[in-house]
């Protein structure tokens, strides 16, 4: 079920960003970061005005209503050359594999990190559908900045319970997001996106954070370790 929830909203996401490019007449997969991180900011609106489930539902409703409008404006066929763009499909195929690799995986917080801090922020956040620094039983409000704990919530905000590995997925969704981005700016076709792409999706292999004795055998750090790839890695190939 909470598969079935990320995809769900991975395909409102990916339906919102291209129905606004074709309103636009841009590429999609440079949407679907800004569409994306303004999800995450309606989310906190909806949670300072205590209505986080209902400012979900409310997001899923405007990007399946955006996405139907528009398509019904430009037609099948012109949102369908939209998807056909090299880095959004990108985006579209290393999500869906991050989905599926972690929900066949499950991976944990405590693989890599201590769960006390932020993974409890996120279980609080799910569970309780509030900002976690007003859920109950959670002592230290001011550990954690919102943007993590909301993104996880987006992408399982419908499923029962709450899952760990659902929080890994989101933040690989974001960083495939990163790379469609990229990927667009460089151009050049199919060859340029996959290029552009692997060279994104391989940072983290060559800047990661080690564990004690041992080096993390999750790929995604939803810490800072794949921003810090970005800026050590960027900086690295430029010199």
């Amino acid at each position: 079920m909470t598969l079935l929830c990320g995809l769900v909203v991975l395909a409102a996401l990916a339906g919102g960003s291209l129905a606004l490019a074709e309103w636009l007449d841009r590429d999609p997969a440079l949407l679907a970061l800004p569409v994306l991180a303004g999800s995450v900011l309606w989310l906190w609106l909806g949670g300072m005005a205590g209505l986080l489930l209902p400012a979900a539902w409310l997001w899923l409703a405007a990007m399946a209503g955006l996405t139907v409008f528009v398509g019904a404006g430009a037609g099948p066929a012109a949102l369908a050359r939209r998807a056909a763009s090299a880095a959004f499909g990108l985006f579209v195929a290393g999500a869906l594999v991050f989905w599926v690799l972690f929900a066949v995986r499950q991976p944990l917080f405590t693989q890599w990190d201590e769960f006390t801090l932020w993974g409890s922020a996120c279980k609080m956040t799910c569970e309780q559908d509030v900002l976690f620094p007003a859920a109950r039983g959670y002592l230290a409000g001011r550990g954690s900045l919102p943007g993590m704990m909301l993104l996880g919530y987006l992408f399982q905000f419908a499923a029962p319970g709450f899952a760990e590995w659902a929080v890994f997925a989101a933040y690989d969704t974001l960083y495939m997001a990163v790379a469609a981005l990229a990927a667009a700016l460089v151009g050049r076709g199919w060859r340029g996106a996959v290029l552009t792409g692997a060279a994104a999706v391989s940072l983290p292999f060559f800047f990661s954070v080690y564990q004690p004795g041992a080096v993390s055998q999750v790929y995604q750090s939803a810490m800072g370790d794949l921003a810090l790839a970005f800026v050590f890695g960027g900086a690295v190939c430029l010199y």
